[in-house]
């Protein structure tokens, strides 16, 4: 299912946008994604609206406009009510091992590049 007016900024490697991630793929759901180290567009945009470049965040359009919504647990939550269909997310949400070692890893090639 692809829901309209859902757009997830993110960027690879982020263990937050892992754990929203593995709930989009859990529904199903196919969302636009704009990935704000590889689009320097939408960045702005995400700096523009929140202050700030922290991922993820959930942009959702409706019939009132845009509505911002940061933190991972909260987007899962509302992926789940909204698409759902009664379902609650399973008990997993929290960040494993997995997700630290590419944050780590990221982590290592920002340094790398640094220098």
């Amino acid at each position: 299912m692809k829901p309209d007016g859902h757009t997830l900024y993110h960027f690879a490697g982020c263990p937050y946008c892992a754990r929203v991630d593995r709930a989009v793929d859990d529904l199903g759901l196919v969302l636009e994604r704009r990935d704000i180290h590889q689009d320097a567009a939408a960045r702005d945009e995400l700096v523009a609206a929140q202050g700030r470049a922290t991922v993820p965040v959930l942009r959702i359009e409706d019939g009132d406009g845009a509505r911002w919504l940061p933190e991972s647990a909260d987007i899962v939550r509302e992926l789940y009510t909204r698409f759902g269909n009664g379902r609650r997310p399973p008990l997993r949400t929290w960040i494993g091992p997995r997700e630290i070692l590419i944050a780590l890893a990221a982590v290592g090639l920002v340094i790398a590049a640094l220098r």
